[in-house]
């Protein structure tokens, strides 16, 4: 240190010195490797501390190369990021002379460790590269200086990442294996469906399913056309392996869940891979963690007459939910042919589940609905009589009016009676149906009562939903009307008379 510190404070360094270094320089050579090392890490502290100094020409011939290549194999060796020094030791060592800095502001300056040194440093960069230079480089580097966007869309980066991913990388080799077996050799086709096998999980999982259905396809073709038996019977094996239930469900029912796929293509995927996927289907649709799904319907109406039998074997001892759900099925394939498996149905405690006994009944043009509605009108529950009264008049007015007529009271009403009119009127004036019209012009004329306040609120009810008739049907209904002493039917047959005479 004292040595190298004597040029800076311009000392000369003295002929005893030199010889001192030099004989340093000489017992390096018969030192043991520990101690060798240290007095090399003493050099290298010393060359990054006194860097100017130690690179003057003459003190470098006071060591040997030996000492500076150990230098650099050792921070070789540690890793370790190299010094402007021995940046510049490196240059003096190969004989390469001082570049000059071309920008004006520099030109004609050495350019020392100390610049060298300032050039690592980030924020000192600017003193050696220009603007425009800097400009350049970024630009070359496919940057902007200036922060301008680049345009992308001569290279959407985005899209053919998506082509590097294992996914996509072995569905294409899929699509090449499947390419290729149709004309494979006896060896070629077990390794090209091994193949195939092992990709079902991963090609199930990216929803790859109408490439999986063209398989299926290859695959039933090579089991009957393929003159190897052996090979035959492989295409056999592959196919069941694209049946498993079990995997084919772990891997689809998310399809299923969040509406992703085209329901078409799943169910034909679905139908190809084999009736055995109704059981998890119908598994799936009658869980009560999931809400009904129009897609999963869709998918199991794709069965046909499968999916009816499985709907009907599954209704036998399950609770309600689960037999309004597979009622609602039953209804949305429109397969009459078991409405006679349902009447036993009919009988149940619920009422909730015997409401959906007959409205799928009533879809079905079962004779039986009408002795149905008729039993439930007359249930002691009383909701259970609302609702068999506009099950009957949106069904079968036509077959079930005496009997709704029968049921309305005029001579002397309760309040719960009211209550009962006013539905029954209200839901026989919405038909439309002209079958009724006698029937309601009956009811206009009554006006002998001991509940006169209940008889004036039902004819209310039956003015104001005079609108679901043509006009011309309910003119002996709309006169009757002007001449009421209620204020409110007054003036709906007036409005109604007046527009009919505008038209």
């Amino acid at each position: 240190n004292e040595y190298f510190s004597e040029i800076p404070k311009k000392k000369p360094v003295n002929t005893e010195k030199y010889a001192t270094l030099t004989g340093v320089n000489s017992l390096v050579g018969d030192l043991n490797p520990g101690l060798k090392n240290q007095l090399i890490d003493v050099v290298e502290r010393q060359l990054n501390i006194h860097s100017d100094t130690a690179l003057v020409e003459e003190n470098l011939k006071c060591f040997p190369d030996d000492i500076f290549i150990d230098i650099l194999r050792r921070t070789n060796e540690r890793g370790a990021q190299i010094s402007p020094a021995l940046v510049n030791l490196l240059k003096k060592m190969a004989g390469i002379p001082e570049a000059t800095v071309p920008t004006d502001g520099l030109r004609g300056k050495d350019f020392s460790s100390k610049d060298m040194e300032t050039l690592f440093k980030r924020e000192k960069y600017e003193n050696y590269v220009s603007e425009d230079y800097d400009r350049l480089l970024k630009k070359a580097a496919g940057t902007s200086s200036s922060g301008e966007d680049i345009d992308k869309s001569q290279f959407p980066l985005h899209k053919y990442l998506k082509t590097l991913t294992y996914e996509h990388v072995d569905f294409q080799i899929c699509q090449l294996v499947h390419f290729v077996i149709d004309e494979a050799s006896e060896e070629d086709y077990f390794a090209c469906s091994e193949k195939l096998r092992r990709s079902i999980p991963e090609l199930l999982k990216a929803g790859q399913f109408s490439f999986l259905i063209t398989v299926m396809d290859t695959l039933r073709r090579h089991a009957i056309e393929k003159p190897v038996e052996i090979i035959r019977k492989k295409a056999i094996s592959l196919l069941s392996s694209l049946s498993e239930k079990e995997t084919i469900a772990r891997y689809v029912a998310p399809f299923i869940l969040k509406g992703t796929e085209e329901p078409a293509v799943l169910t034909q995927f679905l139908i190809s891979s084999g009736v055995q996927n109704l059981s998890w289907l119908f598994d799936l649709y009658l869980d009560p963690k999931v809400p009904l799904s129009a897609t999963i319907i869709e998918i199991m109406r794709g069965f046909g007459r499968g999916a009816t039998e499985e709907a009907v074997k599954r209704l036998p001892d399950k609770d309600s939910q689960t037999i309004i759900r597979l009622l609602t099925f039953i209804r949305e394939i429109d397969d009459g042919s078991v409405s006679s498996t349902l009447k036993h149905l009919s009988h149940h405690e619920d009422w909730a589940v015997r409401r959906e006994v007959i409205k799928t009944l009533i879809q079905f043009n079962e004779p039986a609905v009408i002795e149905l509605l008729r039993k439930s009108r007359k249930a002691k529950d009383y909701d259970e009589i609302l609702e068999a009264v506009g099950l009957s008049c949106r069904y079968r007015v036509g077959e079930l009016l005496k009997d709704l007529t029968s049921m309305l009271k005029t001579f002397f009403i309760r309040e719960k009676d009211t209550i009962l009119n006013e539905w029954i009127v209200g839901e026989l004036v919405k038909t439309g149906h002209p079958s009724v019209i006698p029937h309601l012009e009956i009811i206009a004329a009554t006006w002998f009562t001991f509940s006169p306040k209940y008889l004036s609120r039902m004819k209310v009810t039956l003015y104001r939903n005079l609108h679901h008739f043509p006009k011309n049907q309910i003119l002996v209904l709309l006169q009757k009307g002007k001449r009421s002493r209620n204020e409110e039917i007054r003036t709906i047959s007036a409005k109604t008379l007046k527009a009919r005479i505008r038209k």
